[in-house]
């Protein structure tokens, strides 16, 4: 199975050895009426579902559950994108910042993040956000 390929397996516990490190597996089960899809693994690929989920919840929470959302390209940092709609309200910008992982020392043995002064979470916006509507 190549890099950022799918794979239907009947059987996955029987091929188990065959698939690649950080494979997705998805469970589809019954449940009452309907079904439910359970999600596992490890590495980055199910890092990357779960973040997606999170920002679902976060989204219902205040209210944008039912949001269409959609990919917008951003800048060349780990933080990604993505325009929520709803009819009647004006479009919002979703920005998923997770936590800066700082990498390896590039210079005087400090990491890039460090060198340039990168913003390592969120508090730099939220600061900004506070200053603009006071």
């Amino acid at each position: 199975l190549e890099q950022g390929g799918a794979a239907l397996v009947e059987w996955p516990e029987r091929a188990e050895a065959a698939l690649p490190d950080g494979t997705v597996w998805i469970e589809l089960v019954h449940q009452g009426d309907g079904g439910l899809a359970k999600l596992s693994g490890q590495g980055a690929a199910i890092d990357r579902a779960a973040r997606s989920l999170a920002m679902r919840d976060f989204l219902a929470t205040a209210g944008w559950g039912e949001a269409a959302r959609r990919f917008f390209v951003g800048d060349a940092s780990a933080r990604s994108y993505e325009i929520v709609s709803l009819p009647g309200q004006a479009p919002r910008v979703l920005m998923n910042s997770p936590r800066l992982v700082l990498g390896p020392p590039v210079r005087d043995g400090k990491p890039y993040a460090a060198i340039a002064h990168t913003a390592q979470s969120v508090a730099a916006f939220v600061a900004i956000d506070k200053a603009l509507l006071a």
